[in-house]
């Protein structure tokens, strides 16, 4: 049966664990807590690289949750500038705004891992179908800017 780890079950652990990740001797260490070097050692070796693998991968999250929090405030003033700029009749205005919105929404979708990167005619695929629809039905109020992204996106497929 395997030995317990002496530093694991102390109650200053996490000062410990501080202190060898800081790099500070381990003579000091072990005189600070009453620890044998030799223990503060095979801690340092078998349990600290565990320890900081999971703080690496939960800094990694949090930076990865603050770009994708960004990210999603960009496009909902993307759609607001979009959605005031065809409320002025301003249409080149409004399907650039559409154009930056699919960017922003790709560019998210590829953070989250929800974007498949193979190659795909989406002139035939059945979401691209709907999304298309709902597109030129949201500009029926539109006629110019309507017939304008119709004919981009015919020339698209």
């Amino acid at each position: 049966m395997p030995r317990k780890c002496l530093v694991c079950i102390q109650p200053e652990k996490q000062k410990i664990d501080e202190a060898l990740i800081r790099g500070e001797p381990l003579r000091d260490i072990a005189r600070r807590y009453n620890i044998d070097k030799s223990a503060l050692s095979r801690h340092k070796k078998n349990h600290l690289p565990t320890l900081l693998t999971k703080a690496e991968e939960a800094k990694e999250v949090s930076r990865a949750d603050s770009l994708i929090d960004e990210i999603q405030r960009l496009r909902l003033e993307a759609a607001r500038i979009s959605q005031k700029a065809e409320q002025k009749g301003d249409y080149r205005t409004a399907l650039a705004g559409i154009r930056e919105l699919t960017r922003i929404v790709e560019l998210l979708a590829r953070l989250q891992g929800d974007l498949n990167e193979q190659s795909v005619n989406v002139v035939f695929n059945a979401k691209w179908v709907e999304l298309r629809t709902v597109i030129l039905l949201a500009l029926e109020d539109f006629p110019e800017a309507k017939v304008k992204l119709s004919e981009v996106l015919t020339n698209v497929g």
